[in-house]
């Protein structure tokens, strides 16, 4: 019995040193590259890490070459890009990502990815692959291909060619020195941005105006939204008519937002003609805007009104619940009455 009961416990001693230095050898063989790489513990995962698109970490495994990666975590250019370094792979050539732009371009996975990303649009970062200009961007490289969204104007973003090699540099308004100003890839795009509505972003491709404006077929139900307007363009045929100034930019949070039936705080001030009557229920007024569901009304139990115009009619007439006041672009909504 005791002979029996010391065998059995040589052998669990035998194989406990057995799997310690099984592991012990694991942890060697990898010390190096767990120094050496961002996130060694993905390396040939499906994904391309950027950080451990190195030598001393096999390239990430393959997992930023097309041709050498394999599905593992991931599925293989389902969700992120490539960026093929490696040497020895055969298909090294095939996009537009060199070591040099491994340095110096903020994310190199998204360079010819069919979207066009302003931080990459930039001579040393291949105008991002020509994904800023229409007539080169490669919309079967966009993650989500079937979906149909890469290489388009419209609620993902749009074109904004500055490439002087590419033949359609001509065809949109955006220059090199909106780059530094504007959100570029909104300009155009269907969407009134107020911080694109200026001289030096276009007037934002012409967005802010109704008569101006583009709509883009991508199933976003808001562009070109009457009511969601601040047309300040003296060149638009329709300036005059909206009762928005370039003096509001100065003096107002969101300036359209005034008068679209919701009241907003950073607009409730005489400057911005109290939010355009929203802020005051004898003034509010329930217009064709993107907002136009919730407009005039109490939204997510925030009380719609905080009439601070001494001229309106019903001024003193509210009586807003402690703690609830107009809308604030924090959205700070109450989810106690839901939880």
């Amino acid at each position: 019995m005791m002979k029996t009961s010391s065998n059995r416990w040589l052998g669990l001693l035998g194989a406990t040193i057995i799997m310690w230095s099984s592991v012990s050898s694991v942890v060697a063989t990898t010390s190096d590259q767990f120094d050496a790489c961002e996130a060694a513990q993905d390396i040939g995962n499906g994904r391309c890490d950027l950080g451990n698109d190195i030598e001393e970490c096999g390239f990430d495994g393959g997992d930023c070459c097309e041709c050498t990666c394999e599905d593992g975590e991931y599925t293989c250019g389902q969700y992120y890009g490539y960026a093929c370094i490696d040497p020895d792979a055969a298909c090294v050539d095939d996009d537009a990502v060199t070591v040099d732009m491994m340095e110096n371009c903020y994310d190199p996975s998204r360079i010819g990815n069919g979207v066009c990303d302003s931080l990459l649009n930039n001579e040393e970062c291949a105008y991002d692959g020509g994904d800023c200009c229409e007539c080169t961007c490669d919309p079967s490289r966009y993650p989500w291909y079937d979906s149909g969204v890469g290489c388009q104007t419209g609620m993902y973003g749009g074109f904004a060619c500055i490439d002087p090699d590419a033949p359609c540099v001509d065809d949109d308004i955006v220059t090199a020195e909106m780059m530094d100003l504007c959100s570029t890839g909104q300009i155009g795009n269907g969407y009134c941005d107020d911080s694109n509505n200026s001289p030096e972003c276009a007037y934002d491709g012409g967005d802010c105006c109704e008569c101006t404006c583009e709509s883009h077929d991508d199933g976003y139900e808001y562009y070109c939204e009457p009511g969601s307007f601040a047309c300040i363009d003296p060149e638009a045929e329709c300036v005059d008519d909206d009762d928005n100034t370039a003096e509001q930019y100065e003096h107002c949070g969101w300036v359209t937002r005034i008068g679209d039936g919701m009241c907003d705080d950073e607009n409730n001030k005489e400057e911005c003609g109290f939010d355009g009557g929203d802020c005051c229920d004898c003034t509010c007024v329930v217009s064709a805007s993107a907002w136009s569901d919730y407009a005039c009304q109490e939204v997510y139990n925030i009380n719609s009104f905080d009439c601070l115009d001494t001229s309106a009619s019903c001024y003193g007439d509210e009586d807003l619940t402690p703690g609830v006041g107009s809308m604030s672009y924090e959205l700070s909504f109450f989810w106690d009455d839901y939880q």
